[in-house]
Formats: structure tokens, C-alpha cells, sequence
């Protein structure tokens, strides 16, 4: 689920998006918690609760991730994919190709660290939880 959402990044510049993918992220995420009090579940400990609101972690990562390149750039960034800018299901990119170098940076880090927190934080709850 959070390599999806990744590619669809730009819609969350979008404060209004960026709400409701948190709302719908986080409905997801108490699944895994009804899953965790029902014991309805064949994972051990509170894995249902880390595997369920990655999601929900991934989007807020990625959302800091842009406003922390922004403020220490000075210059928006814009996901870049097999040789283009991609653009969100709900917003255009207005990237400029000119900038390659930055954007491929920029596109690593929201790719690489919301998915090694998260794997941390599988790897972790398998660990001191089970």
C-alpha cells in the first residue's frame, strides 16, 4: 500500500487532499486495532496496528519529507518517474525538467525513507513484541 500512494505524491500538496487521504488512512489503521481487541488476527502482538497505519505513517512522512525539501531548497520538488514528472490523480505537475538532478533526489528520498521507517518499524514490533 505505501508504494501506491507514493507515485500519487503531488496530491498531497494539497492540504484538502492531504485531510482526507489522512481520514481515510487512519479508518484504515483502526482495522488493524479492532483486529489487535478481537484477536482476529494470525500475526503476533500489535503487527496488525504497525502493518494497518503504515499508511497512515507513509503519507505524513512523505507530506514532511516535501515540506522540509521545500523550506531548505527554497524550491518546490516534483516527483520524477521513467523519465518524466508524474503528476497526482487530483492535481497537474508543473515541474520543469530542467531541474532532473534535484527531482531524481528528491523522488529517492520519498521512496526510500518512508519505506525503511516502516520496514523498521515491522522489524522492530516483530522483535520486542511477539
Amino acid at each position: 500500500m505505501n508504494i501506491i500512494i507514493t507515485p500519487f505524491n503531488e496530491d498531497l500538496k494539497d492540504d484538502k487532499i492531504f485531510k482526507r487521504y489522512s481520514k481515510i488512512s487512519f479508518a484504515i489503521g483502526l482495522i488493524g486495532v479492532i483486529m489487535v481487541l478481537t484477536d482476529w488476527n494470525h500475526l503476533c502482538g500489535l503487527e496488525p496496528v504497525v502493518i494497518t497505519f503504515s499508511l497512515f505513517i507513509n503519507i505524513h512522512i512523505i507530506k514532511l519529507i516535501m515540506n522540509l525539501s521545500f523550506k531548505l531548497t527554497k524550491k518546490e520538488g516534483f516527483f520524477y518517474s521513467r523519465g518524466n514528472l508524474e503528476d497526482g490523480i487530483y492535481t497537474k505537475n508543473n515541474g520543469n525538467l530542467n531541474e532532473v538532478g534535484y527531482y531524481k533526489r528528491y523522488s529517492f528520498f520519498l521512496i526510500a525513507i518512508p519505506s525503511l521507517l516502516i520496514l523498521t518499524l515491522l522489524i522492530l514490533a516483530r522483535e520486542f513484541l511477539c
